[in-house]
């Protein structure tokens, strides 16, 4: 997975420019931002719209650009589509013209480009300090989904990432909760999980990934966020474990910080049977103690 917008654009660029058609290409915005990606050497630029306009544009990196003729928006997003779906194109983009226009033209099942399946909108967002671009779907297009349509959602975000090369993905949900706890007509308190070593066999968020879901977090109407959790890897350096354990404490009071109004940093659930002591050192209101009362679990007596 790329690190970065600047990494991507290079291996983009890498392997040939792209043939960009560019539905109601006569605005102003739209052309100079195709100008700028064709002087990159990243597209190949096809304007449609009306010709006389299209044909005067003097920006750089469009001189040699092909002008396909339409008469008004929905024509000009018809022939759009139209060549996306022949194949004379790879990357579809509107200009002037409403979402709801084009997007209408894409889901056709007669003549658009999503003859079957679900058609969803994945974001790619940069985040400082974070090691790898991050995805978030379904932002925009499906509101209301339903089961099959959170699994096709979260698929089409799957293939995409992995083109990116990343494999496996992993799949964080949070409006499950919000739906959920709204059909009850509660507000649920949660907390947010911060993998703080890093591994891959534990859930959790990276702690550069706690603002974006914390962000999403206080923006739910049905979810209430009273403090963080985290498990730190198991080792035996006990100074190393103080440190992860402090750098959650470190997120916990930066969270707090933050002025949301339905964030209440309450609770800082860390430590367990072998490092509860150093966790409450640190700053830890809630511990998990299992094994120093219970004892060891016997696995073998699973059914």
């Amino acid at each position: 997975m790329y690190g970065t917008f600047e990494e991507l654009f290079a291996a983009q660029k890498s392997s040939g420019p792209k043939r960009l058609v560019v539905a109601c290409a006569d605005e102003e915005h739209t052309l100079q931002a195709v100008s700028m990606a064709a002087q990159e050497g990243a597209v190949i630029p096809i304007l449609v719209g009306p010709e006389d306009r299209l044909s005067q544009c003097r920006l750089p990196g469009l001189e040699k650009a092909v002008i396909v003729h339409a008469d008004g928006e929905q024509d000009a997003v018809n022939k759009a589509v139209a060549m996306c779906r022949r194949g004379e194109g790879d990357i579809l983009l509107k200009g002037l013209v409403e979402t709801a226009v084009i997007l209408r033209a894409v889901v056709n099942k007669e003549t658009g480009l999503c003859a079957q399946g679900v058609l969803s909108h994945l974001t790619l967002a940069q985040i400082p300090n974070y090691r790898k671009l991050l995805g978030v779907t379904d932002c925009a297009l499906l509101t209301y989904p339903n089961l099959e349509q959170k699994k096709a959602a979260i698929t089409n975000a799957v293939r995409f990432l992995n083109s990116l090369g990343t494999d496996p993905v992993k799949v964080a949900v949070l409006a499950a909760i919000e739906k959920e706890a709204a059909k009850a007509g509660i507000v649920q308190n949660v907390l947010l999980e911060v993998n703080i070593g890093g591994e891959e066999s534990k859930t959790g968020v990276a702690p550069e990934a706690l603002w974006p879901l914390l962000d999403a977090a206080a923006a739910q109407e049905h979810i209430r966020v009273k403090g963080l959790m985290a498990i730190p890897p198991v080792n035996d350096d006990d100074a190393q474990n103080r440190r992860y354990l402090a750098q959650v404490y470190k997120l916990f009071v930066q969270a707090g910080e933050r002025g949301y109004q339905n964030v209440a940093m309450e609770t800082l659930s860390m430590g367990m049977s072998g490092d509860f002591e150093n966790a409450i050192r640190e700053g830890a209101t809630l511990v998990r103690i299992g094994t120093a009362i219970y004892g060891e679990r016997d696995y073998s007596k699973k059914g």
